[in-house]
């Protein structure tokens, strides 16, 4: 399978305020995680994934994207899948690490 790893530039294109949580309305697009297991360790940058637990998902004002936050084995570290609402596929993946981000 092939995947994308969006640099930091196009994930933060996607982020249009207001984002929403709609973990509890989500119905899921497409199985995610055939897309997760094929995803080169490299971009992982030595985190695991935790397979199976989604922290949340977030969707922004576009309504075009659901960014599925996937968890890692280290806290506030997430593999986050940018799943396309309109053509159900996954678009990308992104390595979101709120602890560089904001010290942690």
């Amino acid at each position: 399978m092939e995947t994308r790893l969006l640099d930091e530039a196009t994930y933060r294109a996607l982020l249009v305020a207001p984002m929403r949580n709609v973990t509890a309305e989500a119905q899921p697009q497409v199985d995610i995680w055939p897309y997760v297991a094929a995803v080169p360790a490299a971009d992982l940058q030595g985190h695991e994934v935790w397979k199976g637990y989604v922290e949340c998902i977030y969707r922004p004002a576009t309504d075009a994207y659901d960014l599925v936050h996937v968890c890692t084995r280290r806290p506030n570290v997430f593999l986050v899948i940018v799943v396309d609402r309109l053509q159900p596929s996954v678009l990308g993946h992104h390595l979101l690490d709120l602890n560089k981000l904001y010290g942690g």
